[in-house]
């Protein structure tokens, strides 16, 4: 390849760079997006529909999860929201007992949320988890209570949710199938290739801890002190990724050695399997 040829192919890439920029970069207005849509051979966007909720909260945000041709959503109040995604209107609508506080999963035609009560002194809340149906909105089953966290994670027909301590819940029916005493996460543990990694923090102190669990036992298979700061954790591939202030890390799911971390001015290579 010649110097033209390459001088040439240099100017073509700065040039797609340069115009992609403009577009990335560039502020719009709602004219300018719908003219910029039709010249580009598609259609303005416009709004379809819109749905207002009845209690509406300000100081906070609605939750809503997609599935099939329906949306399921709350808005930090006590009433269960069920809309066509098409037209926007209700198909059905629950009254819960207490404040729905959690995201809402749906899965094998369940919806699974977690709703939050005061006591009479207003100083302390019990909280309660809910399996509905989701066709027609009624309560299959549900533990009223607890202490149970707003994060949890739905796979495998299981349920792993914080109630004054770990526990493996059946969906279909809220039967407990093992519990842990670990410490409660900052975020939804992550479930995968049989184990559940929770990213926890110790009460009381600046301890931060990685804990992995069998998934199907609940027994400890390992625990990794953390950078001081909450973590979120996911696994993919016989690894599991650690992500927090400090930047992420990945560590091989079957023991405690870490592989390597990038943070904001570190990179640590580890020792392999």
């Amino acid at each position: 390849m010649n110097t033209k040829t390459v001088l040439i192919a240099f100017c073509f890439i700065t040039g797609c760079i340069c115009l992609i920029s403009y577009y990335t970069e560039k502020e719009y207005s709602s004219e300018e997006m719908s003219e910029l849509a039709i010249d580009r051979h598609q259609e303005p966007l416009r709004l379809l529909w819109e749905f207002r909720f009845e209690q509406c909260d300000h100081t906070t945000f609605p939750y809503f999860a997609v599935e099939d041709d329906k949306i399921y959503a709350h808005q930090s109040s006590d009433i269960l929201y069920c809309l066509s995604a098409e037209t926007g209107k209700i198909a059905w609508t629950q009254v819960m007992d207490g404040i729905l506080s959690s995201p809402l999963t749906v899965a094998d035609g369940n919806i699974y949320v977690v709703s939050e009560k005061e006591y009479p002194d207003g100083y302390r809340q019990s909280s309660s988890f809910h399996c509905l149906d989701a066709q027609r909105g009624t309560v299959r089953w549900e533990i009223k209570g607890g202490d149970f966290d707003e994060d949890f994670t739905v796979c495998d027909d299981k349920i792993y949710v914080y109630n004054g301590g770990w526990r493996c819940l059946r969906a279909a029916t809220g039967e407990e199938v093992w519990s842990s005493s670990v410490d409660r996460a900052f975020y939804s543990p992550a479930v995968g290739e049989g184990k559940v990694v929770i990213g926890a923090h110790e009460p009381g102190s600046q301890q931060y801890k990685i804990y992995c669990l069998d998934a199907a036992t609940g027994s400890l298979l390992w625990e990794l002190e953390d950078d001081n700061t909450s973590s979120a954790v996911a696994i993919y591939n016989g690894c599991i990724y650690n992500f927090n202030a400090f930047g992420v890390q990945l560590i091989w799911a079957r023991h405690t050695i870490l592989s390597w971390k990038m943070g904001k001015s570190t990179v640590i290579l580890g020792g392999a399997l």
